[in-house]
């Protein structure tokens, strides 16, 4: 499966040095645990990380990875994998004797030898829907006025590379 991946990055002295030693490891709070990150398909969602996260001052890069069956934890399209994860996710909270977060389920499921995905790829959902009332980077449609569902149309799909070595050269896509 190839995807078409962009990075965002802090916009230091020398752009293109920024680049080169591009894409960097996050580890602040990472969704799904440690690795290098990437907006999966929208290069909005890179805008609004460099615009918030950033304080507008940042590069956007892209990179076109293809994901080998097998490769990719997919959290967002795979049911069998969303169901092994949540079942992951009850064993693991019954031996810690607390909620097992996404973070602690992936670093849990890295340690093990059967382990062979090499990327994760999931979808942040706020969860206080309402939180974000007039945030042009959370785009809903309601299905009814009736209901409290609607369709996300800007997804936070992402993707977490697990080690360097499997991601190619960053292409420049916006300096800000």
């Amino acid at each position: 499966m190839l995807k078409t991946l962009y990075h965002t990055i802090q916009k230091r002295h020398n752009v293109l040095a920024s680049v080169r030693s591009a894409p960097y490891l996050c580890v602040n709070e990472p969704w799904f645990g440690r690795g290098y990150y990437f907006w999966d398909g929208s290069v909005k969602l890179a805008e609004w990380w460099g615009e918030e996260h950033c304080k507008r001052n940042y590069i956007i890069t892209k990179a076109e990875i293809d994901f080998p069956e097998g490769s990719l934890l997919d959290l967002i399209d795979n049911m069998q994998h969303i169901e092994f994860f949540d079942a992951v996710a009850k064993t693991i909270s019954d031996r810690l004797g607390e909620e097992a977060t996404v973070p602690k389920i992936v670093e849990e499921l890295r340690k093990r030898e059967d382990f062979t995905f090499r990327a994760v790829r999931g979808c942040g959902v706020p969860y206080k829907p309402n939180r974000y009332p007039n945030n042009p980077y959370v785009q809903r449609i309601r299905f009814s006025e009736n209901v409290d569902f609607y369709l996300d149309t800007l997804p936070r799909h992402q993707i977490c590379i697990f080690d360097k070595s499997n991601i190619p050269s960053l292409e420049i896509v916006k300096v800000s």
